[in-house]
């Protein structure tokens, strides 16, 4: 674990995610890391703000986002053959194709981050 923040209260859990985001990789730059950082969040992190600090600090994101009907349409619209499987612990090599089975798939372009006037999107193939 790099960074941790308690909050007081019931406090949602996007509130104060991008100054935390942003403590989080300069630890990891005062640290001695001169590499790739890449910073995992979950659905509670999906904001336009979060996005724009992680790409401020240069720093590559995953970021789950809601599962809602115009979010499924620009997946669908992606071509089967043009995902990415991202090769974690769980995946392993298909003995017959040699492929990667991995449970996570990567679209090949990022997404649209995010903003307070327009829904999430991923651009169309």
């Amino acid at each position: 674990m790099l960074h941790t923040r308690l909050r007081d209260g019931k406090a949602n859990t996007a509130r104060g995610a991008s100054s935390f985001i942003a403590e989080a990789i300069s630890r990891a730059r005062v640290a001695g890391s001169t590499g790739e950082l890449i910073v995992g969040l979950d659905g509670g992190f999906y904001n336009a703000k979060v996005i724009a600090t992680c790409r401020r600090a240069g720093a590559r994101f995953s970021v789950t986002c809601r599962n809602d009907s115009k979010i499924r349409a620009a997946l669908s619209a992606i071509k089967d053959t043009a995902w990415t499987a991202i090769p974690y612990w769980s995946s392993h090599v298909d003995p017959d194709t040699g492929q990667t089975i991995s449970p996570t798939l990567m679209s090949p372009r990022p997404a649209t981050p995010p903003s307070p006037a327009a829904p999430a999107r991923s651009p169309p193939d």
